[in-house]
């Protein structure tokens, strides 16, 4: 469906550049994106907002061992692939996270752009090989 600002001839460009994603790509979008939520984090941990209650330290945990699983996945061949570093991140993409001004709010922007790589932008180039018969 196009809008307004868009032509068709654009969203078939959209659809096109989508559905070429290779798994390697949408790998290396994942993993970027959870380097970004660590060094947010990172940040967080080091401001004046962190308490080191439970929460907090349950929150980097979670966070560590997420990014080593990415580190212990192998590059994926197939986008089936892709599906394991898509529930790698699930620990993170589950917990809630405080949107307070400052860090915080920065870590949660951070777990929504990696949210929707993961879950959106993965989903949307599935979808764009199957309406394009790449798959």
């Amino acid at each position: 469906m196009t809008s307004p600002d868009n032509t068709e001839a654009e969203d078939d460009k959209t659809l096109r550049e989508l559905a070429s994603l290779t798994p390697t790509q949408l790998a290396a979008e994942i993993r970027n994106d959870a380097a970004e939520v660590q060094l947010r984090a990172q940040a967080w941990r080091h401001s004046t907002q962190w308490r080191s209650d439970k929460h907090d330290l349950k929150a980097i945990d979670t966070i560590a061992g997420v990014i080593a699983e990415l580190a212990g996945l192998p590059n994926p061949h197939t986008h089936h692939d892709v599906m394991r570093y898509v529930n790698a991140v699930g620990p993170i993409l589950n917990r809630w996270w405080a949107d307070r001004p400052g860090p915080q709010r920065d870590l949660a922007q951070a777990v929504d752009r990696l949210r929707r790589t993961a879950m959106h932008r993965v989903g949307w180039a599935s979808d764009a090989r199957h309406i394009l018969g790449y798959e």
